[in-house]
């Protein structure tokens, strides 16, 4: 099962990474392991927009958003040392989370 698990992460990294980059392509595959495994089913990072270094959440729950928001130091932190790990030398300083709207 750990095996599937990796080539879909990886077949996953690679569609995002021709699509919105490589450090957005990290960010993607392992936020359960950034942000935790019970907030990352109601969270997703949605873009980053590198000049400005800034990573966009959306939160599908308001009183979750408010504990992301809360928790961003360490989401960058963890990060960081993420993309570290991966050789990546790309800084993220901000984030911005905001309501995931659905439309009616």
């Amino acid at each position: 099962m750990y095996q599937l698990k990796q080539i879909l992460d990886t077949t996953i990294e690679n569609v995002i990474f021709k699509r919105k980059g490589r450090v957005f392509a990290k960010i993607f595959v392992h936020w359960p392991i950034i942000v935790t495994p019970s907030l990352a089913p109601i969270s997703v990072p949605t873009s980053f927009n590198k000049p400005d270094r800034l990573l966009l959440i959306s939160v599908h729950n308001p009183t979750k958003a408010i504990e992301i928001y809360f928790m961003q130091e360490i989401i960058l932190k963890r990060i960081e040392l993420l993309l570290k790990s991966q050789g990546i030398k790309q800084e993220i300083e901000k984030i911005y989370v905001h309501k995931y709207q659905t439309e009616v």
